[in-house]
């Protein structure tokens, strides 16, 4: 699966992505919100943020996108979010194009729209 991670989501989340085999990168730092989802949109990737705003579906309707996934563990302690992350990585990437989840320990669960 191909990844883009907002600036907010911790830099080791990166490597621990790719490591699994799948191609990560992550948005230039200080990129707007827009930006960032014209470039998620632009070159196919998931999004994984801790931005709410990316959940509006007014602003950032879910079918442009290849996926939408909001973390929503606190603290954002690595190992938390590596085993949260495995409920992304073992999903299959049609159940997330086109459509918004927040991601919690528990796993994935949709955003209402």
């Amino acid at each position: 699966m191909r990844f883009l991670l907002d600036e907010n989501v911790p830099i080791q989340v990166l490597d621990a992505i790719r490591k699994r085999g799948h191609d990560v990168e992550r948005v230039p730092l200080g990129s707007r919100n827009g930006e960032v989802a014209g470039l998620a949109s632009r070159e196919k990737r998931i999004l994984l943020t801790y931005d709410k705003d990316f959940l509006d579906a007014r602003r950032y309707p879910p079918a442009q996108y290849w996926g939408i996934v909001c973390l929503r563990l606190h603290p954002p302690i690595l190992k938390e979010i590596e085993s949260a992350l495995e409920h992304v990585l073992k999903a299959s990437e049609d159940s997330l194009k086109g459509a918004a989840f927040f991601l919690t320990s528990a796993g994935l669960e949709p955003a209402a729209p």
